[in-house]
């Protein structure tokens, strides 16, 4: 370690020293340094910061010549410690004042690992977290609650924790958190804390209405079971809930069974009795009911069929050929007249069923027919005409 250029003049050494410690670090020698001195803390950090302002962090260079010491081996012997995982000689950093814990980043990891270490709770076997320093394996207040309670009706409860977690049978632990209890406290103490105190005697009355409160107290149905918030329920629902806070009679309200799902429910307000106890078992029960629907017929393939009408003796247009055919159909006797009157028809630029012209049209030149009525009309005879043959 070299002295920066341009350094002030020669300093003193104190007249009191003090021996450094491996691995004290330099704010804790400066410290002893300033109490072994009779100086003030502020004032010796203050001298120890470069000229000409004096602010900032303290200098080796300046701090070594208060004590009469070589700057690198005074900087190596306060600044180097052993990592607190593997225990290895750390070297010493550039900064004054910042030092690191752990050597390296798989140090790091494991600490943090040991850290985080989990472990499977008591009551209900989940994977909890376990802290620096604890001892009982409750996961929450609930499985708290749940050990308290079976401690409480075991035929001899004893105030111990479970041999699982214990490391000394005379050690007396808390009868809510199982937590050690001091060390010197009286014989009758059974709490650590107020608030494990508390706890216990709201468990017992809990404890006491589940014994006492087995069926809702307005309709007499049997109640479900203690939710995992540990409170006691009163009433099965909340309708008989609101109907005892209103006043209502509980006889106007007797049960009835649902025939679906077979659950009791109470009657309506008005006194009209139900079937069903919820909307969702209604569509059950009639779906039952309800006749099967037959299975539809594949539908066959549609076919037109002509409907019949009665003959009479008609002549072709084109031909003047005698033909047996029906009131308003086709003029013509057979498909060669069709296509022939429609050839003539389109040289002239005319409909092929009225004599409207074609020729102002704006519409394709292939068109063939005047309007929509024309169209269906002109299919309707060609239909008639394929029957004929």
């Amino acid at each position: 370690m070299t002295a920066p250029a341009g350094s002030a003049s020669p300093i003193n050494p104190l007249p009191f020293q003090v021996r450094p410690r491996a691995g004290e670090g330099g704010p804790s020698f400066i410290a002893r340094l300033a109490h072994a001195n009779h100086l003030p803390l502020a004032y010796l950090r203050r001298f120890l910061a470069e000229p000409p302002f004096h602010s900032g962090m303290p200098s080796w260079f300046r701090l070594a010549a208060l004590t009469g010491r070589d700057p690198g081996i005074l900087h190596a012997i306060l600044e180097t410690k052993q990592c607190q995982e593997c225990g290895a000689s750390m070297p010493p950093t550039g900064t004054f004042g910042s030092r690191a814990f752990l050597c390296s980043s798989r140090c790091r990891s494991r600490a943090h690992r040991s850290r985080e270490a989990t472990a499977a709770c008591r009551i209900c076997r989940q994977p909890m977290k376990i802290q620096f320093g604890q001892r009982h394996r409750l996961c929450s207040s609930t499985c708290r609650r749940t050990a308290y309670l079976l401690r409480q009706r075991s035929p001899d409860p004893v105030d111990k924790r479970p041999e699982s977690d214990s490391t000394d049978e005379t050690t007396r632990v808390c009868v809510a958190c199982e937590r050690p209890l001091p060390p010197n406290c009286r014989t009758s103490r059974r709490f650590c804390s107020t608030t494990c105190a508390k706890d216990a005697r709201r468990w017992d009355r809990i404890a006491q209405r589940e014994q006492l409160m087995s069926a809702c107290e307005f309709c007499g149905a049997p109640l479900p079971p203690v939710g995992t918030d540990g409170s006691a329920r009163r009433w099965c629902s909340g309708r008989c809930k609101k109907r005892a806070y209103r006043g209502h009679e509980p006889a106007n309200h007797t049960l009835l069974t649902c025939e679906n799902c077979q659950t009791p429910f109470a009657k309506t307000s008005s006194g009209t009795s139900r079937r069903w106890c919820s909307p969702g078992c209604r569509p059950t029960v009639t779906r039952q009911l309800r006749p099967p629907i037959p299975t539809p017929a594949e539908p066959a393939e549609p076919t037109w069929t002509p409907t019949p009408s009665p003959a009479q003796p008609m002549t072709c247009n084109r031909c003047a050929t005698n033909f047996q055919g029906r009131p308003r159909g086709c003029p013509l006797c057979s498909t060669a007249c069709w296509e022939a009157e429609l050839e003539e028809h389109a040289g002239r630029l005319k409909c092929g069923i009225c004599p409207e012209s074609l020729a102002d049209s704006r519409h394709s030149p292939a068109r063939r027919w005047c309007s929509r009525a024309c169209r269906q009309r002109a299919y309707r005879w060609h239909r008639e005409l394929q029957i004929r043959g």
